[in-house]
C-alpha cells in the first residue's frame, strides 16, 4: 500500500494541511497506462464524430445539387 504523507500546502495562509500520497512505481505505471487509454478513447470518439459529420454533410450537399 502507498505511504501517506501530510504536509502544509505551499499556498495556504491559514496553516491547512493537505494529505498527499506517494505512489509506487507500479502505481505510476498503471496511472500512465490508464491516462493513455482515456486519451485514446477520447481521440477515437472525436474522430468518429468528425467522420460522421463530414459524411452527413457531404450526403446533404450531394442531395441538394
Amino acid at each position: 500500500m502507498s505511504e501517506t504523507q501530510t504536509k502544509p500546502h505551499a499556498e495556504s495562509k491559514s496553516g491547512e494541511f493537505i494529505e498527499t500520497v506517494k505512489l509506487s512505481p507500479e502505481e505510476e505505471a498503471a496511472r500512465k497506462r490508464r491516462n493513455l487509454m482515456i486519451a485514446l478513447g477520447l481521440f477515437t470518439f472525436i474522430a468518429l464524430v468528425f467522420v460522421t459529420t463530414v459524411v452527413r454533410m457531404s450526403s446533404n450537399y450531394n442531395a441538394g445539387a
